[in-house]
């Protein structure tokens, strides 16, 4: 009797940890049908099945407000580029468009959208048409107008990938007083001044990488002391040099995300993140599908090699951290996979448990809240 009794004890308190475990919510666009949610268990790093909550062909690449219970992104509505805007209940995941904003005719989709941190500005990085656009938010979250337009243009040496510009990314500096923009096809970082009073935007300068890099994304270490750019057609980081307030940039490394490894004959660079905490930057091979994995020096900024951890899905186009930085989930656009990773603090090391898979339709950005 008291040996069933111990049995029932740990059967009750099993299922209570089950039903009770943390779990946190996420978003994945899905280039083929639109907008799903599911939820990751912060113990396990298991994957809930993912559920469409919206059907929409042309999505792409989405943000949230920073404080604010609204979803950024965009769709291509009878060849018209429109910038969306939805409310989002963060429990159930459902999503209810809240009003959008016509950037225009011929632009394209986005290939990137950004926002700044204080929530009023929303920028788009059109690849195709090589377009770069900034809408205004108003102060309930909603967009407010098309403020700012500019075709970017110019080439560079890649035959193949650079006949044009391809605005590829777009972000801010953190007082939002400077847009960023890389661009594949130019190989520079194109930088925009904002004046906050008039809310205007204008071009100021350009940042170079080395010819026939192919910059694609920019992402920032915590402090905003330094940048790093992906340069997606030679596989490599750009470590840059950052003045936060002035958002100049100056280069000081340029790493290979494959070091000596035989390349594939096709491998391109995708995503880029630096570790919440600051220790760590992560970058997307896609190809040898793996994720490179770099020590950081937080005084210098430089990058060390540390490890390419294999992906676990093919063509690992976007993925993401939990908000805690302990898991790292990985979109396969090509497999139709999401792989959880966990991450550890100490080493930057990732690893993948068995069974922590989920299947969503070519996901190519992943976002929590």
């Amino acid at each position: 009797m008291n040996t069933l009794k111990a049995h029932l004890s740990l059967l009750i308190l099993f299922s209570f940890s089950i039903l009770h475990a943390e779990k946190l919510n996420y978003w994945i666009a899905s280039g083929d049908r639109g907008i799903y949610f599911a939820n990751l268990d912060l113990d396990s790093g298991r994957l809930s099945a993912p559920e469409l909550k919206l059907e929409q062909a042309t999505g792409g690449f989405m943000c949230f407000h920073p404080t604010k219970d609204i979803l950024y992104s965009y769709h291509v509505e009878e060849g018209n580029a429109l910038a969306l805007a939805y409310t989002v209940d963060n429990e159930t995941g459902d999503i209810a468009l809240l009003n959008k904003v016509d950037m225009g005719s011929g632009k394209g989709g986005a290939a990137h959208i950004g926002i700044d941190s204080k929530g009023t500005l929303l920028a788009f990085a059109h690849y195709g048409s090589a377009w770069v656009h900034v809408v205004s938010i108003a102060e309930d979250g909603s967009l407010d107008k098309l403020i700012y337009e500019n075709q970017q243009s110019g080439s560079s040496v890649n035959a193949n990938r650079q006949q044009k510009s391809h605005p590829h990314w777009a972000g801010f500096n953190p007082d939002g007083t400077v847009l960023h923009v890389p661009d594949l096809g130019t190989d520079h970082v194109w930088n925009y001044a904002i004046d906050r009073e008039s809310m205007t935007v204008e071009f100021r300068d350009l940042s170079a990488v080395t010819p026939g890099g192919g910059p694609r994304h920019m992402t920032f270490s915590t402090d905003y002391e330094f940048a790093y750019v992906n340069l997606e057609l030679t596989n490599a980081v750009t470590v840059f040099k950052y003045d936060a307030p002035g958002g100049t940039l100056t280069p000081i490394q340029e790493i290979s995300t494959l070091g000596a490894l035989d390349q594939p004959d096709f491998n391109t660079t995708s995503q880029i993140l630096v570790h919440p905490n600051n220790r760590f930057l992560f970058v997307g091979n896609r190809g040898h599908d793996s994720v490179a994995v770099f020590a950081r020096d937080q005084k210098s900024g430089l990058l060390t090699p540390v490890e390419r951890e294999h992906a676990r899905g093919h063509w690992p186009r976007n993925f993401n951290y939990a908000p805690n930085g302990k898991w790292l989930i990985v979109g396969g656009q090509s497999s139709n996979t999401l792989a959880s990773l966990a991450v550890d603090d100490e080493s930057g090391n990732l690893t993948h448990m068995r069974g922590n898979i989920a299947n969503v339709p070519s996901p190519l950005c992943i976002l929590f809240r």
